[in-house]
């Protein structure tokens, strides 16, 4: 079976995405943990009492800076803004992270590759995310796979190149 155009732009549309989006990770989570390596942060007085903190009450990871102190956080996040300026993302409003911005966007496209393959299963995004997000990741997968054969290189190319 041969996907519709609109389907097979869409499923460019998350290869792109994906590209980006993995593209980008280790230099935005490299500067996420540089910056949590220098201020060695401790977790605030009001978590210690938690299970699974960090050892010696040090925060290790940018996934837990949320259990430093609100001033901690504060700081932690104006050096991040300012790091991201300096790696390149210049519009990027404070407080945004550029990977969760392409995280966000690569849902987007793969939600469209969803509702645009409709027309074979039947299904909404919706009603497919309400089965369960393991058949979810698995029709997105599986569409791209049925799309792959047809999509043009050359449009995922200038997609990078913009």
């Amino acid at each position: 079976m041969r996907p519709n155009a609109e389907l097979i732009k869409a499923a460019e549309t998350v290869f792109l995405a994906m590209t980006y989006t993995e593209s980008i990770r280790p230099s935005v989570e490299k500067i996420q943990q540089d910056l949590v390596d220098f201020w060695k942060m401790e977790v605030s007085p009001k978590w210690r009492d938690s299970r699974g903190l960090p050892e010696g009450n040090i925060i290790d990871t940018p996934n837990h800076v949320y259990l430093a102190s609100d001033e901690d956080a504060r700081l932690y996040y104006l050096d991040l803004d300012d790091a991201y300026k300096k790696a390149g993302y210049k519009d990027l409003k404070a407080g945004y992270c550029p990977l969760l911005i392409a995280e966000s966007l690569q849902r987007e496209a793969e939600r469209l590759l969803v509702e645009s393959s409709k027309y074979i299963h039947k299904m909404d995004a919706d009603d497919v995310i309400c089965s369960g997000m393991k058949n979810y990741k698995q029709l997105i997968e599986l569409t791209l796979k049925l799309c792959a054969p047809f999509v043009s290189v050359e449009n995922v190319m200038q997609g990078i190149k913009h």
